[in-house]
């Protein structure tokens, strides 16, 4: 028996939907701006904000979208098409955000009840935490920051004195940002390093991965490693599929100098798009 959506999920599914489809020619002609800039543009970051994208699997109870995943990853493959650093930084702040729930009630109501709320974080270089007079003192270096620049939230592991690993969520003010991001792909995602010193971080504001999670539901049965591979995995699937369109576009009207067809008449042509879009469809039903 298939998998069968309640009417009111349903409902929130589809506006979801609608809402990010009315931004996708905005995120297309964000993206030279972006580039050049090396961050998503004042203008989009907010429409992504109001739009739910930041909080898209976030429980309903706490200002979230509850999306199912497999929506979700619809909804990623979509703006992916539009543009990779877009939908890199969507994910990236999407996914990481579900770490809040195993903060306490009271403060993952305080993080998702600003509209503005995004969270953003880095894998760790050399980062360390303890205890420290009822709270944690943290000293970390985090890189890869996607999304850093609009970010209201950072958060990042640290290897505990104690054994094992602790996250902190802390504010961006709190940290130093250093920005070695010149590179030639996914330049807007501003994946900037990040680092603090002895900040002492409130217990609340402490997740421990070892301890259940504060909400229980499909989201955090995933572990979240893998939420992002496979997130990922469909940011690439559609930036593949956006490519395949500018080239079958092109291939309309394009004909090549001294060729005798235009590449849409050209057998090789057919071939290859063929294929490729074969290989596009497989990946994305293994996906």
């Amino acid at each position: 028996m298939g998998f069968v959506l309640l009417p009111f999920l349903k409902k929130v599914i589809d506006l979801a939907l609608e809402n990010f489809a009315s931004l996708l020619d905005n995120i297309a002609k964000s993206a030279p701006l972006a580039e050049q800039s090396r961050r998503l543009p004042d203008q989009l970051v907010t429409e992504l904000r109001m739009s739910g994208a930041f909080r898209a699997l976030i429980p309903k109870k706490f200002s979230g979208l509850e999306l199912p995943f497999e929506q979700y990853l619809d909804i990623i493959k979509r703006i992916a098409e539009q543009d990779a650093s877009t939908a890199w930084c969507v994910n990236q702040a999407a996914v990481i955000a579900t770490t809040s729930l195993w903060l306490p009630n009271q403060i993952i109501s305080e993080i998702w009840e600003d509209p503005f709320a995004s969270v953003a974080n880095g894998p760790p270089y050399s980062c360390t935490i303890s205890y420290d007079d009822g709270g944690y003192k943290l000293t970390g270096h985090w890189g890869f920051s996607s999304g850093c620049q609009h970010a209201t939230w950072m958060t990042g592991p640290a290897r505990f004195s104690e054994g094992g690993w602790r996250s902190a969520f802390f504010r961006p003010d709190q940290a130093q940002f250093d920005d070695t991001w010149h590179v030639a792909g996914l330049r807007a995602t501003g994946s900037f390093e990040f680092r603090v010193k002895d900040l002492l971080v409130p217990a609340t504001q402490i997740v421990n991965f070892d301890e259940d999670s504060t909400v229980k539901n499909d989201i955090t049965t995933l572990p979240t490693a893998l939420m992002f591979a496979i997130s990922f995995a469909a940011v690439g699937l559609g930036v593949a599929k956006g490519a395949l369109s500018d080239v079958i576009k092109i291939a309309q009207s394009k004909k090549p100098r001294w060729a005798a067809l235009r590449l849409r008449e050209d057998p090789d042509v057919q071939r290859f798009l063929g294929k490729a879009t074969a290989r596009w469809r497989s990946a994305d039903a293994y996906l």
